[in-house]
């Protein structure tokens, strides 16, 4: 895998590439590479959530599942738990079904660079070992915490074994070409709008295409 720079912006095509290339393998890969993916699909599945974005939502969130679980078993972080009304809990106390859990990656210094799903989507063993972590060390986590960790769930598959596969290709190959479309006609509107507020607007807009669809200038 080649490593991403840090400031690089993942295409959602690239970024199932390499959920391909190292869920459930022993591929090498940078933190900053994980991120990146993990970033963009988050991004896409609360666009298509929101009806912004038209994907088959439940297969793209199963690969957010599947990143997340790899940030949080395979790199220190330091962790956050929210209840039902998203309210921090303290450490060492019980972990409520209904809540959240963020995750802030050690090493890492961006605003941006925090990670949460909801606590039902974790794979069941990751969960275990978080329960256990949390109430007998509090938030922070290592990868050692995770040293006999058994993937065999519906999060972590088996190498090769890709539901929808066929499905989340055509629709990143797709969604780009559209996407690429989509930018530069706001990107000649917003060259040719002398209102700033609509400049404003249209940059916002191209900016969100670029969130998931990575660059799109070139």
């Amino acid at each position: 895998m080649a490593r991403l720079d840090r400031r690089e912006k993942v295409a959602l095509d690239q970024a199932y590439e390499f959920y391909k290339s190292t869920i459930g393998s022993n591929e090498a890969f940078t933190l900053h590479s994980l991120v990146n993916s993990l970033k963009t699909v988050s991004v896409a599945v609360s666009a298509s959530n929101d009806g912004h974005l038209t994907l088959t939502t439940r297969l793209w969130m199963r690969i957010k599942q599947a990143l997340f679980d790899k940030l949080l078993t395979t790199h220190p972080a330091y962790v956050i738990i929210y209840d039902g009304s998203n309210a921090p809990i303290e450490p060492k106390q019980h972990i409520p079904d209904d809540g959240t859990i963020e995750i802030h990656p050690h090493g890492l210094r961006r605003d941006d660079d925090r990670f949460s799903i909801e606590l039902k989507h974790l794979h069941p063993v990751t969960r275990k070992h978080i329960q256990k972590v949390w109430i007998e060390r509090g938030p922070d986590t290592k990868s050692d915490d995770f040293s006999n960790y058994e993937c065999d769930g519906d999060v972590c598959m088996p190498k090769l074994f890709l539901i929808g596969d066929e499905v989340l290709q055509k629709e990143a190959s797709n969604g780009k070409k559209e996407a690429y479309s989509q930018w530069w006609d706001l990107y000649w509107q917003s060259y040719c709008t002398p209102d700033r507020r609509e400049k404003q607007q249209l940059t916002r807009r191209m900016n969100s295409l670029e969130a998931v669809w990575g660059n799109l200038y070139y």
